[in-house]
């Protein structure tokens, strides 16, 4: 059930600009909504991506610190892993919206003005560099690539860390004088990082025999 809300949910921004284009209701500017709404949609959907594994911990050890039967142990949320692929998938999904747009209404598919614009401004390099890291991440998102890839797939997907950051940086550097949205992308995104960092460094410190007791719970 969650799943096909989650379906219907994420196609929502699609819906709407698709609606505002044949209306014409996407305001004076109606390029400029396009890219702000797909990439909003991108980023948003990325941090969540990035979000699932922090929150399965948190409601392991709220469960654990409420004493409650259910949801205590991983595996109880197992879930939300299995949502975590189409979250992904979907945050893909609106950045290369993001960047056709930019390419169809603004650049014409014309490769010389892509590369000049690309040189010039940092924040576009920036957001092809991320598409880029991301197409691979997409390719071998299918669990049978999964299983084929074993470990590496673990390792291939770490790069998704690095897009977060360049995600961020390409909002900041792009982001309009006032404009406090990409600073809550930051400060999201720092967040989840800097959680991640922490329970691997933890993990590090842990004595073998504490990872074996937590393994038999």
């Amino acid at each position: 059930m969650l799943r096909i809300l989650l379906s219907i949910g994420g196609l929502g921004p699609a819906v709407y600009l698709i609606h505002g284009l044949s209306t014409g209701n996407l305001g004076f500017n109606p390029f400029g909504t396009l890219v702000s709404i797909t990439g909003q949609a991108g980023i948003w959907f990325l941090i969540a991506t990035l979000a699932i594994t922090p929150l399965r911990r948190w409601l392991v050890s709220l469960c654990r610190w409420c004493r409650l039967q259910q949801g205590r142990r991983g595996a109880d949320w197992n879930f939300l892993i299995r949502i975590r692929r189409m979250l992904g998938l979907y945050g893909f999904f609106y950045v290369t919206l993001h960047a056709g747009v930019y390419c169809q209404l603004e650049m014409g598919w014309r490769v010389d003005l892509l590369w000049q614009d690309a040189t010039e401004k940092r924040y576009l390099w920036l957001g092809w560099l991320g598409w880029l890291m991301l197409i691979p991440l997409a390719v071998t998102s299918h669990m049978a690539l999964r299983r084929r890839m074993g470990k590496n797939w673990r390792r291939l997907h770490r790069v998704f860390y690095i897009i977060a950051v360049v995600a961020v940086l390409h909002i900041l550097e792009s982001a309009k004088v006032g404009d406090r949205d990409p600073v809550l992308y930051a400060a999201a995104t720092l967040l989840l990082l800097g959680h991640r960092l922490t329970v691997a460094a933890l993990s590090k410190l842990r004595r073998p025999e504490d990872e074996e007791l937590e393994i038999h719970r």
